[in-house]
């Protein structure tokens, strides 16, 4: 039977965007489904997750941008005001300047109420790091998150997507528990 799945994302800048575009194409190997829900105000967001049947997938995916090492909090919002998903299995994704902080760790914190079970999860993608504190450089972004994600990083991304597969249809794959909480908790 093939696996139905499903990937909410957060994007500002496109990074995150485009993670989850290959890890979807990833997921829809070998006739298998994979749905895109791009979150974008708090509002619509909610909107958008009280009108849908979270029942008709089988894996959930949920991505961000990092903010100051943390998930933005318009997400976490969102992520407490979902409904059960003890039938499905989940994952995580974000994309940052290069530490990721405790980003995954909150999500899962939140997700774990929700009877998510995780199995997998992936924060080392980085994506277009842009602050105030960067008007020196150009266009407002540290110099070294510029170009990203990269090819290789696109490539990664869909190689993910095409590894959870298995991952989901086997009824012993483990939850994932080892996302680094020992920062800015």
């Amino acid at each position: 039977m093939p696996l139905k799945s499903a990937i909410f994302y957060f994007s500002q800048q496109g990074s995150t965007k485009k993670i989850a575009e290959k890890i979807a194409e990833g997921l829809r190997y070998a006739e298998n489904s994979c749905k895109l829900f791009r979150f974008t105000k708090i509002s619509e967001d909610l909107n958008l997750i009280s009108g849908l049947d979270f029942r008709e997938y089988q894996l959930i995916g949920f991505g961000t941008p990092v903010y100051y090492f943390h998930p933005p909090y318009h997400l976490i919002e969102v992520l407490d005001s979902l409904p059960d998903l003890s039938h499905a299995k989940g994952f995580l994704f974000c994309t940052s300047g290069g530490n990721p902080g405790a980003t995954l760790y909150k999500m899962k914190k939140i997700l774990d109420k929700k009877g998510l079970k995780i199995i997998d999860g992936y924060d080392k993608w980085i994506g277009r790091d842009q602050h105030r504190c960067y008007s020196n450089f150009r266009e407002s972004s540290l110099p070294s998150s510029l170009g990203h994600p990269n090819q290789k990083e696109l490539e990664e991304a869909k190689q993910f997507g095409k590894s959870l597969i298995s991952k989901a249809l086997n009824p012993k794959t483990s939850e994932k528990l080892d996302f680094w909480s020992n920062i800015c908790l």
